[in-house]
């Protein structure tokens, strides 16, 4: 078995073997850093070890290398920290004396670049602000500048911040776009033949067919029009939606079960041939192009709906020409911030094989992070940082490849925040321009950079890392999730609240994350968003205003923008009271019993509540059914905590019974359900209530797609049994709980 100790001494080799920085010779380095200063980083490292913090450690490690330290001595810093790192790790709250340490040692240590030679004071500078990466005599050694805000940076990374302030602003304002989408009976002969009748709903040149109810057909389109307007402004233009050079149709089926009847029709009325069909059937393709002008795509959730179609699209937009690594960055990271979910499978030619493949789905390793950058790009970032901190990440001109459907797995999320960097440093649309059908991948990248790769991959992880990223910073960060006794208990208090309701809604079934757990950077960003809200108090009770951050807004951070959209909100001061008020509501439950979420933040800022529970999530192996109240469960409150958006428009939320729902998430693809529900008294006597479905919402704006509702038109009566019934196409079942006194 691998412990901490064994952990941190491959990590120190791995380290040592892989940092781009040479120690400088013994000699020549004690001349300005004298023993007694490595002497006292190792007793910090030993602290650092107490705490816990291995990853901490392995970077102190690394600071004594460059600094001169021995092999000798190295070997002996681990011997001395393993026994350490095995214990039991100590509070963070103490790490504030630490922290003063390294800032005063890494001060007494930049005492001497002022008189070291050029290539010495640039390369101590460097190590300097591994330790302290606000130290001011390493920043002006290194000709680095102060943000407005009087942090110290590299003048290239302050622009990049504003590049990244401008990208989520980008983001946040292609969410908030509406288009008038017409709706008509469907003209398609396959739905005709298939349905018997269906519906259409176009905009933009686009048309998307189908059976499935209007409001998920418009929701759809909606949301792939969204992501072309935010792909225009990304790439230097206005952000709308562009002139197509043709229409696109396409028929979306509802079922996965009907995609071999539509390849019969298609087949019949000479859309396809026998050998398209065969090929499709050989590859397992999900969609085709029929012949009579339109594509034809099975039954995908929402979310894979957008990102297909907008793959479809946009790739005609961007053009053959497009280097696949870029268009695959860019496809990627607008699915990610806008769909929750990555690119499509692509189909890719093997000219080796004769044979056209398609890319696999990404593996589940069982790394939570590594599974959850397929859902969001704050999945991404998280683990991609892990990789660029290890030395780990693939070099990026291992996307430098000839087909799209060749970026895979580390590699995709590699080039996506690689387009994220041209993007924020604009650089991505004269780059798409200059390497436009270039065979001679790497030399053409280097040509339009101005610069070799390896030089612009060091930039883009310093960029990655931030210009902050110092063991002070890193442990501040951590610091803030206990930096004192009441916000270190809040936070715990908001753990195991969150972690008790998700024990009663999973009872009976196993789950893959049965306890969440809080991160610090996550609670960085919702204590942003927290303070964010303080100072604009004007958007605190407007949906969907209060989830939003403005650019032009005092209190403004990309963090806590990213935080809002992700977070529930409550304005109560307390966990447990903002417990209780989100689990009596329909739309902030949710997010709440999602067994995909793993880690979560949280902050309280002056009685506004916000948790982070939607940034990290990771796919699941099996099914899950997760009704609430639970079943069994008493004491269940009887009225329904009124919420913004209101689920009910034009109802009174205080009169309204205390909502039942069932989530229903799907590992695989399946084809949709359909799900009715009723709720009795014991007595079999039905109680009156308000039906809500991913179908059926009755607040067109905001539609979960996973979850269906009952809202009791009148509060539930006290010490009163009752029974939930549902029924669908492969389920058929019930469940009970008792009210409150």
């Amino acid at each position: 078995m691998m412990g901490l100790a064994c952990y941190f001494a491959l990590m120190c080799v791995a380290f040592a073997a892989q940092s781009p920085v040479e120690a400088p010779a013994v000699d020549e380095i004690q001349e300005w850093i004298p023993r007694s200063r490595l002497r006292v980083l190792h007793r910090i490292g030993t602290d650092l070890a107490k705490l816990g913090r291995e990853e901490e450690v392995t970077t102190l490690a690394e600071v004594l290398r460059r600094l001169g330290e021995t092999q000798e001595g190295l070997a002996r810093f681990q011997a001395n920290l393993a026994k350490h790192l095995e214990g039991e790790p100590g509070s963070l709250r103490r790490s504030s004396a630490l922290i003063t340490r390294l800032e005063k040692e890494t001060e007494r240590l930049s005492k001497s670049l002022a008189k070291m030679p050029q290539a010495l004071r640039t390369q101590v500078a460097e190590t300097l602000l591994l330790l302290d990466a606000q130290n001011a005599s390493a920043n002006m050694s290194l000709w680095h500048v102060r943000s407005p805000d009087g942090q110290w940076a590299r003048p290239n990374l302050l622009a990049l911040d504003e590049g990244r302030r401008r990208l989520s602003l980008r983001v946040q304002e292609a969410r908030a776009l509406a288009f008038g989408i017409d709706l008509k009976p469907s003209s398609l002969t396959a739905v005709r033949n298939l349905y018997g009748e269906g519906r259409s709903v176009s905009a933009h040149g686009i048309t998307l067919h189908g059976a499935q109810s209007e409001q998920k057909l418009r929701r759809i389109l909606h949301g792939v029009l969204q992501g072309l307007a935010l792909s225009e402004a990304m790439r230097g233009k206005p952000l709308a939606v562009p002139d197509l050079s043709r229409e696109h149709e396409f028929l979306l089926l509802d079922s996965r079960s009907r995609f071999e009847s539509a390849l019969t029709e298609a087949v019949e009325n000479l859309g396809l041939s026998f050998s398209d069909v065969a090929e499709i059937e050989s590859t397992n393709q999900l969609s085709f192009q029929d012949k009579r002008g339109w594509r034809t795509s099975t039954w995908r959730p929402e979310a894979a709906y957008q990102s297909f179609l907008l793959w479809m699209i946009l790739r005609e937009i961007l053009g053959d020409g497009t280097q696949p690594c870029l268009a695959a960055g860019h496809m990627n990271w607008i699915t990610l911030a806008l769909y929750g979910t990555t690119l499509p499978n692509v189909m890719w030619l093997d000219p080796h094989a004769n044979q056209r493949t398609l890319t696999k789905g990404l593996r589940l390793d069982g790394r939570a992070v590594w599974r959850s950058a397929q859902r969001g790009l704050y999945g991404c970032r998280s683990w991609m940082i892990e990789r660029v901190r290890r030395n780990e990440d693939p070099p990026w001109w291992k996307a430098m490849v000839d087909q799209l459907g060749k970026i895979q797995n580390d590699v995709l999320f590699k080039t996506t925040l690689v387009h994220e960097y041209l993007a924020c440093s604009n650089q991505l649309a004269s780059l798409l321009e200059a390497t436009r059908a270039e065979d001679e991948r790497v030399r053409a990248f280097e040509a339009a950079l101005e610069t070799d790769l390896p030089t612009f991959e060091e930039r883009w992880g310093q960029w990655l890392l931030g210009s902050r990223d110092g063991l002070v910073q890193r442990l501040t960060l951590l610091s803030q999730t206990e930096g004192s006794a009441s916000e270190g208990q809040a936070t715990k208090n908001m753990v195991r609240a969150l972690n008790k309701v998700r024990a009663m809604a999973f009872r009976n079934q196993p789950v893959e994350f049965e306890q969440v757990v809080e991160t610090p950077e996550l609670n960085a960003g919702a204590r942003a968003h927290a303070r964010y809200l303080r100072q604009n108090e004007e958007q605190k009770y407007l949906w969907p205003d209060a989830h939003e951050e403005y650019i032009d807004r005092p209190g403004f951070t990309p963090e806590g923008a990213r935080a809002g959209l992700n977070s529930v909100i409550a304005f109560t001061g307390s966990p447990d009271s903002a417990m209780r008020q989100w689990m009596g509501t329909f739309y902030h439950r949710l997010p709440l019993l999602d067994p995909s979420v793993f880690a979560i933040g949280f902050a309280s800022v002056e009685r506004i509540d916000v948790l982070d529970c939607r940034s990290l999530r990771a796919p699941l192996e099996r099914d899950h059914w997760i009704p609430w109240p639970a079943d069994r469960l008493t004491r269940v409150p009887r009225k329904f905590q009124p919420e913004f958006p209101n689920p009910v428009p034009g109802s009174s939320q205080e009169s309204l019974g205390y909502p039942i729902t069932l989530q229903v998430f799907r590992a695989q693809g399946r084809d949709a359900l359909e799900i009715r529900m009723s709720l009795e008294i014991e007595n079999k006597k039905p109680v009156e209530c308000h039906f809500l479905s991913p179908d059926q919402a009755l607040f067109e704006e905001l539609v979960p797609p996973n979850a269906w509702c009952l809202i009791p038109k009148e509060h539930l009566k006290a010490a009163t049994g009752y029974v939930v019934k549902v029924q669908s196409q492969t389920h058929s079942f019930s469940w009970s709980f008792r009210t409150e006194r």
